[in-house]
């Protein structure tokens, strides 16, 4: 999800609840190459209506849902660059969160998490 669902779902929990949250990236600079890993990456969810949902509640239409999803729905999702760029990106997603999931895409299943 992006930071801004998250930020909203950390204020319902509160403060004394944990919230673990994946925020899918890859060490890719060259954005044909990244979004065609995230497409990959986000295919098993782009399937499953509660993960539609909530996109269309963030914004997204169902052409940006459609084959495959957006230029803008992947870099939504996907935090894609060099170190800098994701570094960025993780502090805007994780900013307060005590437990973030990184699965680094295309690294066949291996997620490399934090606590």
């Amino acid at each position: 999800m992006t930071p801004k669902h998250t930020a909203q779902a950390a204020a319902i929990l509160g403060p004394s609840k944990w919230l673990a949250v994946e925020q899918k990236v890859t060490l890719e600079t060259d954005p044909v190459r990244a979004r065609t890993v995230g497409r990959k990456e986000l295919a098993r969810y782009m399937v499953l209506p509660n993960y539609r949902n909530n996109w269309l509640r963030e914004g997204f239409t169902e052409a940006e849902l459609a084959d495959g999803g957006s230029d803008r729905f992947i870099d939504a999702m996907v935090l894609w660059g060099d170190v800098a760029a994701i570094k960025k990106g993780l502090r805007a997603q994780f900013r307060g969160r005590r437990h973030p999931c990184l699965p680094a895409a295309g690294s066949r299943g291996r997620r490399f998490c934090r606590a």
